[in-house]
């Protein structure tokens, strides 16, 4: 039974549980009865020797060992249901005393106390969350420069290459096959080599510098120049490292974009250019009030964190929501065959690494994720989704 309950530090709490001697004999009894189903004892068949026999075989010393593990388990899910904590991992457990019972002891004799050090969900103070104020986060107005801009990009999709003579000199906003081969301290990288690479000129897909070196060649021609990769590059070894490449230019084409039409927007599910424009109005518009309300709940979730934001975390919990978050981007990668092993190769870091990094959100999002629970807790709100719907309440009283 209970007999102690002791906060820790708020991510721990200390529970000291006794063991009665009825209790101890029960799980004595359990494992005898288990060790008689697996023991061989000469003389018997398996399962039919008698008790003494059985103890002599097993040894008590060792009987006892797991009737003491037996004997934790069991009181220690009865303590943690009775102190009402939410632990999580596995509780470290300190015996403090434990004598095996006589024959002659009482049933309720205490014959065994033990501390349990465990790990628990949070439950900060959440005092004055209802006097939060936040100041309502107005949708972006969607300029008419933004929907030109994507009805430019759906005439690209569909956009036409047309052939050039031998003789045009490439210039920007040409569509161009190259290869590229690169090397560092002159020796070739397989990395720094593409023997066809199609790009549009100018929309500057590669290396900051790489394709203005394009402008000016023709069909057939290469050019060999220096190149520094940027210092926040995707390859952590080649940043800021400089390159030698060689660029060869094997085709060149004109890209005719088509004049908008109904025909255009019928290709994008839609029968006529005012349908599609009012489409991508639409669209526009949803994003912006779907940016402003994420805004408004960052906005929210920053105010509930103030002076909110120091309580310990359980271990167990945080190193679960790094590993959540680390398989999740991982899971998105390994959905291109061969994706992840290269990311790993670019980013020059270990998975382990990569954990790690994860940290400081991971005890974030624990935090949140406590601070409304406890909400949900004072607000009355129940069901799967107490953290979603305690959000929701918080920015409806801080926006009142």
């Amino acid at each position: 039974m209970l007999t102690h309950h002791e906060v820790g530090d708020n991510s721990t709490v200390i529970l000291t549980v006794t063991a009665s001697a009825a209790q101890y004999r029960h799980a004595f009894e359990h494992e005898v009865e288990h060790a008689t189903r697996g023991v061989r004892v000469k003389g018997f068949r398996p399962g039919f020797a008698p008790k003494e026999k059985v103890i002599q075989e097993v040894g008590q010393v060792k009987l006892e060992a797991a009737t003491l593990e037996h004997l934790i388990n069991d009181t220690f899910g009865e303590a943690s249901r009775e102190a009402g904590a939410h632990i999580v991992g596995t509780p470290n457990i300190s015996i403090e005393k434990f004598t095996a019972p006589s024959a002659e002891a009482d049933n309720d004799d205490v014959v065994m106390t033990y501390k349990a050090t465990c790990e628990v969900v949070p439950m900060p103070d959440v005092t004055g969350y209802e006097k939060m104020k936040v100041a309502a986060v107005a949708p972006k107005a969607i300029a008419q420069e933004q929907i030109d801009e994507v009805v430019g990009q759906l005439r690209k999709n569909v956009a036409s290459l047309e052939e050039l003579p031998e003789t045009t000199v490439a210039a920007n906003g040409m569509w161009a096959d190259i290869g590229y081969e690169g090397t560092v301290d002159k020796v070739p990288r397989s990395d720094m080599k593409n023997d066809h690479h199609p790009l549009v000129i100018g929309e500057n897909t590669l290396i900051p510098g790489f394709e203005e070196h394009i402008v000016g060649l023709k069909k057939g021609e290469s050019v060999t120049f220096p190149i520094t990769f940027p210092a926040d590059y995707g390859v952590a070894t080649l940043q800021n490292v400089t390159a030698e490449f060689t660029i060869t230019l094997h085709e060149l084409r004109e890209v005719v974009l088509p004049e908008l039409s109904d025909e255009i927007a019928e290709r994008f599910g839609h029968k006529t250019v005012d349908e599609l424009i009012a489409a991508i109005r639409t669209n526009m518009e949803e994003e912006a009030a779907q940016d402003a309300r994420l805004g408004l709940e960052d906005a929210v979730v920053q105010e509930l964190l103030k002076g909110r934001d120091t309580f310990a975390l359980p271990k167990t919990l945080v190193e679960q929501e790094m590993e959540r978050l680390f398989q999740e981007g991982k899971q998105q990668l390994m959905r291109v065959p061969g994706q992840w092993e290269l990311y790993l190769e670019r980013s020059g870091k270990t998975e382990d690494e990569m954990r790690e990094e994860l940290r400081e959100q991971s005890e974030k999002n624990i935090r949140v994720g406590a601070l409304l629970v406890q909400v949900a807790r004072a607000e009355d709100i129940e069901g799967e989704t107490v953290g979603r719907l305690a959000l929701d309440r918080l920015v409806a009283i801080a926006t009142a």
